[in-house]
């Protein structure tokens, strides 16, 4: 039991709502708003400008504690790593497909290219390899799915590899 007695549990109960509690829900779906519009980049000192020029009177160690209590968290920026390094003295691969994407026999020409995401995990390094003949062609979202499915599995990546032909081949990395 919680060792409360009767009168006391029934004054808690009737009792109305405190005027603070009351300002405190009001403000905080107006913190809820800010942060929405702000695509929740938005922390506590600049949704305490917005509510300041809102007209409202609050400090900014109230709206902390709205936000804390409310679960209202800043969305990490997404990080960017920067792959390409074009000032270096290497030489430069010839481009040797020349923007023509078409093959008429397999195992003539390929396409590849390398991509970074990042995970909670760290860096996801993802790498696709295709012959332009085998490529499929796709019109939307849906078809991506195909791709995908076609793409997973690590026997047809070692497949794929497999069937590179030695020599024989052009490749254009950068889909």
């Amino acid at each position: 039991m919680l060792q409360v007695s009767k009168a006391g549990y029934f004054a808690w109960r009737w009792r109305p709502e405190s005027h603070r509690s009351v300002e405190d829900r009001r403000l905080t779906s107006q913190i809820r708003v800010i942060h929405a519009e702000s695509r929740e980049t938005s922390g506590s000192p600049r949704t305490h400008r917005a509510l300041r020029q809102q007209g409202q009177a609050i400090s900014r160690k109230r709206v902390e504690r709205l936000m804390r209590v409310a679960g209202i968290q800043v969305k990490p920026k997404a990080r960017r790593v920067v792959t390409t390094d074009s000032d270096h003295d290497q030489p430069i691969a010839p481009n040797l497909l020349q923007q023509d994407f078409s093959a008429s026999a397999p195992n003539t020409r390929w396409v590849t290219d390398i991509t970074y995401i990042h995970t909670q995990e760290g860096w996801l390094y993802l790498a696709a390899i295709m012959d332009l003949l085998t490529l499929p062609r796709f019109n939307g979202p849906q078809d991506w799915r195909e791709i995908a499915d076609r793409m997973s599995s690590h026997d047809r990546f070692f497949n794929i590899i497999s069937r590179w032909p030695e020599g024989a081949a052009s490749a254009h990395q950068g889909i």
